[in-house]
C-alpha cells in the first residue's frame, strides 16, 4: 500500500509527463553530449566520486544501438533564412534532416530545458566546435538567465597555437547580446587545454569506458 507522500509524488510525475514536462531534475552536474558514443564514461566514475552520484548525461542527438534514444542527424539553426524558406516549402522531405523536428522522439530536449530553467549553472565546453548547425540549442543554453559563465577547454594544436579564438568566433553567433557574451565568457588566460585521454588513462587507471 502506497503512503500518501508516494501517491502525491506519482500524481506529480504523471501530470508532468501528461503535460510533456519531465519531473524536476535531482542531479547537480549535467553532461550534454552531442556525440553518439559513450565517450563520457571515461570520466563518469571519477565525477560520481566527486559529486556523490549527482551526475547525469543527456545524449541530445541519440546513441548508437539504443532504440529508445534514436540517432538524430542534420542541421538546426532557427535564425537561418534558408531554413525559414525550407519550412515554408510544402514538400515535407526538405524537413527530414532538421534536428528540431526529431527532438520529440525522446525526453532529451525537455530534460535539458528543465535543467537550465531551474538551476543556475556554469558551462564547460569540451570538444564541441559550437558551430551553427547546433545554434538553436546552444543559443538557449548560452542566453538563459541562469547561465553564469562559459569556460572553453580549447584544443592545443601546437606549442603556440590553439583553437580558442575560433571557438569564440563561433560562440559569438549564438548570443543575442555581445555585452552578455563578454560578461560571462571566461578569459583565455584562465581557460585550459583539453586533457589527452591516453595520458589521462595512463595516470589513473580507474577511468575506463564501460
Amino acid at each position: 500500500m502506497q503512503s500518501i507522500s508516494n501517491l502525491i509524488d506519482n500524481i506529480i510525475d504523471e501530470n508532468s509527463i501528461r503535460k510533456g514536462l519531465p519531473p524536476p531534475s535531482s542531479y547537480k552536474t549535467l553532461f550534454l553530449s552531442f556525440n553518439y558514443t559513450n565517450t563520457e564514461n571515461y570520466y563518469f566514475e571519477t565525477l560520481r566520486e566527486v559529486f556523490n552520484d549527482e551526475v547525469k548525461c543527456i545524449h541530445i542527438h541519440g546513441e548508437i544501438n539504443n532504440p529508445d534514444n534514436p540517432i538524430i542527424f542534420g542541421y538546426d539553426d532557427e535564425n537561418d533564412d534558408i531554413l525559414k524558406d525550407i519550412k515554408n516549402n510544402p514538400e515535407n522531405q526538405w524537413l527530414e534532416n532538421i534536428k528540431s523536428n526529431k527532438y520529440s522522439k525522446s525526453f532529451n530536449y525537455k530534460n535539458l530545458l528543465s535543467f537550465i530553467n531551474n538551476n543556475e549553472y556554469n558551462v564547460y565546453i569540451l570538444g564541441h566546435s559550437c558551430g551553427i548547425s547546433d545554434r538553436t540549442i546552444l543559443s538557449k543554453i548560452f542566453n538563459n538567465k541562469n547561465c553564469l559563465s562559459i569556460k572553453i577547454f580549447y584544443h592545443k594544436k601546437e606549442s603556440n597555437f590553439n583553437d580558442f579564438d575560433e571557438k569564440i568566433m563561433n560562440i559569438t553567433r549564438m548570443f543575442q547580446s555581445d555585452a552578455l557574451m563578454n560578461e560571462i565568457i571566461v578569459p583565455e588566460s584562465v581557460s585550459e587545454p583539453l586533457l589527452n585521454i591516453s595520458r589521462l588513462l595512463s595516470v589513473d587507471n580507474r577511468i575506463k569506458p564501460s
